[in-house]
Parts: structure tokens; sequence; C-alpha cells
């Protein structure tokens, strides 16, 4: 058992389940992983527990969809305007949503693609 707060480890896994298994596996162990349903049945059956993080607010803020969408929606504004402050492109549609302004948001949200139409005519087509 490590006290001093250095990292004794730090274990790539490949997917979600292989993580849940490591945390299972030492009483002393912090995983990240990509929120999915698997991790959600997990933490309910008891078998784990998803942390909460304080957001901006000075809240905790628990994971789960709600608490992501509202970290995009607070930057949104920079996702549709590439002049917008915190926009990271030129061309728009790119904006860093880490600790967000939103008081229920997710503060280490991340998001890897969004596809928008720029021609949609409404069409589910």
């Amino acid at each position: 058992q490590n006290l001093n707060g250095t990292c004794q480890s730090l274990t790539y896994m490949q997917t979600s389940l292989d993580m849940i298994n490591l945390v299972r596996s030492d009483p002393y162990s912090v995983g990240y992983t990509a929120y999915d349903n698997r991790i959600v049945q997990e933490a309910q059956s008891g078998d784990i527990i998803i942390a909460q993080l304080i957001g901006s607010a000075g809240n905790p803020v628990s994971v789960s969809i709600d608490t992501v969408e509202a970290a995009v929606r607070a930057k949104a504004f920079a996702l549709s305007d590439p002049n917008a402050e915190g926009n990271c492109s030129p061309m728009g549609l790119c904006a860093n949503i880490l600790s967000p302004d939103a008081t229920d948001a997710w503060p280490i949200s991340t998001m890897t693609y969004i596809m928008v139409p720029t021609n949609w005519t409404g069409s589910n087509d």
C-alpha cells in the first residue's frame, strides 16, 4: 500500500469491462473509462462506485447523459460560431467542453466527433 501520494502504476485497459475488472481486483485502485451502459449497470449492482466531481459552481456532479449534455450545451456557441471565444478551429464546429460554466455539467466531459449537416432540408432521408 502506497500512502505517500505517488502513483504506483498506470495501466491502460482496452475496454470498460477490463477497467471494471481491474478496479474490482484492487481495493485501492481508481479507474477512468468512457461512460456507457455497462458502467451504469455495474455501479447499480453495487460492485463499483462512480465518483462525483466538483463542478464549476462548487457542487458535486454525477456523470450521466444529462450532465455531459449540459457541458455540450454550455459550449454550443463555440461549436456553431468560428469566431466565438472557446472555438478551437478556424472552421468552427470545434470546442473545448472541459470545465464548462453550467452548474449541472460534468466537468471532464469530452466528445470525439459530432456530425452536423450543413445543408439540412428538414427531411429525415
